[in-house]
């Protein structure tokens, strides 16, 4: 998937979101989205924040049980989830809980700084997005093939009125290591830099 085809009221059909893969700042946006399509702010009374290595998946269930105050839903965000074994979820119910209940899992990138560690987190990623579909859940993730990177940024590009050529594009991601969100990252500077009508 990416940010171009993400769909916020898809994957708010759910009570469970996953936002998984490789790419940080797709799964940023989705965030965003998310709560824009929610109608709430980040920091609304009946919005919860954790990391998955201070809590545990029967806190992450029990708060997200929990009727909400001022709105519809209540939305537990458990950041990190690579920080906890997959094993936890055991006698867990995630597909049981309320439908007043959005408990959102971010498998935010955490360092490899070894091949054996990158494969490690590749598998419990994996492990993570199996038991979330397997719950009823919905997982996104973010994987980004090197053929369609260059189409995601012109796309990204003209979404703020901007167009970019092929060659542009690929001076773009020369500068920022081919990866997509530090691209984006990039085009989003120079945006909010740039004077109205300015192209790059």
């Amino acid at each position: 998937a990416s940010v171009v085809s993400f769909s916020a009221e898809k994957a708010l059909k759910k009570r469970v979101i996953l936002l998984s893969g490789e790419e940080e700042q797709l799964r940023r946006r989705a965030l965003s989205e998310l709560f824009s399509t929610l109608g709430v702010q980040k920091d609304d009374f009946d919005v919860e924040y954790t990391a998955a290595d201070v809590s545990s998946p029967v806190q992450w269930y029990a708060s997200a049980s929990t009727s909400p105050f001022l709105a519809e839903r209540r939305v537990v965000v458990v950041r990190y989830l690579l920080r906890r074994d997959v094993e936890d979820l055991k006698g867990i119910g995630l597909g049981a809980l309320p439908e007043s209940s959005l408990l959102i899992l971010i498998a935010d990138e955490e360092a490899a700084t070894t091949d054996d560690r990158a494969r490690r987190l590749a598998t419990l990623r994996g492990k993570w997005e199996k038991a979330v579909t397997e719950a009823g859940g919905h997982v996104e993730a973010f994987k980004v093939d090197s053929k369609a990177v260059r189409d995601v940024i012109k796309k990204e590009a003209a979404k703020a009125d901007k167009t970019m050529s092929d060659k542009a594009a690929d001076t773009l991601l020369e500068m920022t290591g081919g990866g997509v969100s530090r691209a984006l990252d990039e085009l989003e500077k120079r945006h909010v830099r740039s004077p109205p009508g300015t192209v790059h």
